[in-house]
């Protein structure tokens, strides 16, 4: 309900829910899509209002030639865990790449990714965290990337469940949505 009454960017919709083989399923999700440039948002996200201008993002996404937009609000540069390179302004937004060597350069939060580039972070049989963890690592072995986050970005999207138990977001969001 809270992806019917937020979402306003005009793009193909592909709604896939996962299993305990949770990178298998995104493998096989992901070769079902035509697109190159996907917007992914675990399943247990929900929009909260304050949608970010996604037009404006995917342009700035396509003319650095990113590889992966993560859009966690109220990321600050600097700030720790992450380890950012620098600091990119463009016209309505502020960008910070994510450094070679920082935790969590593989981040499952709501971004722009290039699809190849998704696939290529994946391997068969990892769970979302292992994806984050493991998944740095060999990213941060290789050369080339291009991953930035946005800066101050506003609450748009919450996460309500963590290691597959429902947080303190759970509650809150169920009651609005039944509203």
């Amino acid at each position: 309900m809270s992806f019917k009454k937020y979402w306003t960017f005009n793009v193909p919709i592909y709604f896939k829910t996962g299993t305990k083989q949770w990178s298998d399923q995104l493998i096989y999700a992901l070769g079902e899509i035509p697109e190159d440039n996907i917007i992914y948002l675990l399943e247990d996200c929900y929009f909260t209002g304050g949608m970010p201008d996604w037009y404006s993002l995917y342009s700035d996404f396509k003319d650095m030639k990113m590889d992966c937009l993560r859009m966690a609000p109220g990321v600050p540069y600097p700030c720790d865990p992450y380890i950012f390179e620098y600091r990119h302004s463009c016209l309505k937004y502020a960008y910070m790449k994510v450094a070679k060597g920082s935790p969590y350069s593989v981040s499952m939060s709501a971004g722009i990714w290039r699809k190849e580039f998704l696939l290529s972070c994946l391997t068969p049989g990892e769970t979302a965290w292992q994806v984050e963890n493991e998944g740095s690592d060999r990213l941060n072995q290789r050369d080339g990337w291009s991953v930035w986050n946005v800066e101050r970005l506003d609450m748009f999207v919450i996460n309500t469940v963590f290691k597959g138990v429902p947080n303190k977001n759970y509650n809150d969001m169920m009651r609005r949505l039944k509203k």
